[in-house]
């Protein structure tokens, strides 16, 4: 794993620090969890009325997984200030990260994972039917660290990827995606945005979203959130909220063990 400390999460409260979660540890527990769709009955189910292989939805999911927070390592210094304590704030980065993998997209014309649904659950992990109000929140102004320290953070993120062809694009192509993020970081990120809003919504209407295709984007997105949102409570405990208790449900009765 890099040296660099890129946060997924950190609250503190004056000098004391109450939670912090590194983002390449929580990015390893959100794949840890996807793997359990291996033999699941929502694996099955992709495979049977998405058309694709289960060994192929699970990698794409390992893939969204893999690249679904990279985005929040350009928010290092975005801080909100509650009741005398600090937290990272994180709005609107999955539309960062989305760019990452929407430029994977362009870049491997024939992967072996389906990339269109990895970026359409990494662009909906966090409350989807809010996206475009979420994105606009991207847009506001950050101060990324440098550039260097973006890029060996995020490298460590490559074993968590199943593909060798997405692997080694993502890799190669690093620098040059993080330098362009940066770039317009300063700007309003609309050439960041818009090329992934114009994605989204060609995904949702275009051709190619038949009834198999959207089977996978929709699973897709319960995979991940549920992922995410176990993975998360591993560190910061789990949440009181409702929501909670849907997603360890779904949980139980839809992931295999593990």
């Amino acid at each position: 794993m890099s040296r660099v400390r890129l946060r997924s999460y950190l609250l503190t409260c004056g000098d004391r620090v109450v939670v912090e979660e590194l983002l390449d540890d929580h990015s390893a527990r959100v794949v840890k969890h996807l793997t359990r769709v291996r033999g699941s009955p929502i694996g099955r189910y992709a495979s049977l009325k998405g058309g694709v292989s289960e060994e192929r939805f699970i990698n794409t999911l390992l893939v969204a997984g893999a690249l679904h927070d990279v985005g929040k390592a350009f928010y290092q210094s975005s801080f909100s200030t509650s009741g005398g304590c600090q937290h990272l704030t994180f709005l609107g980065h999955e539309w960062i990260s989305a760019y990452f993998i929407l430029e994977l997209m362009r870049r491997v014309p024939n992967p072996d994972v389906d990339l269109d649904v990895a970026f359409y659950a990494t662009l909906l992990h966090h409350h989807a039917m809010d996206a475009i109000a979420r994105g606009r929140g991207a847009a506001s102004k950050l101060t990324p660290p440098p550039a260097e320290e973006v890029v060996e953070g995020l490298a460590g993120l490559a074993g968590l990827i199943p593909s060798d062809v997405v692997r080694d694009a993502y890799l190669t192509s690093l620098e040059e995606v993080v330098g362009s993020v940066i770039k317009h970081a300063g700007e309003g990120l609309a050439d960041i945005i818009e090329p992934v809003r114009r994605e989204y919504l060609e995904t949702l209407k275009g051709p190619a979203a038949g009834r198999g295709r959207r089977v996978l984007y929709l699973l897709s997105v319960a995979c991940l959130v549920t992922a995410d949102y176990l993975a998360a409570g591993e560190v910061r405990g789990p949440s009181a909220s409702r929501f909670w208790g849907v997603v360890e449900e779904f949980s139980r009765t839809y992931f295999g063990g593990g």
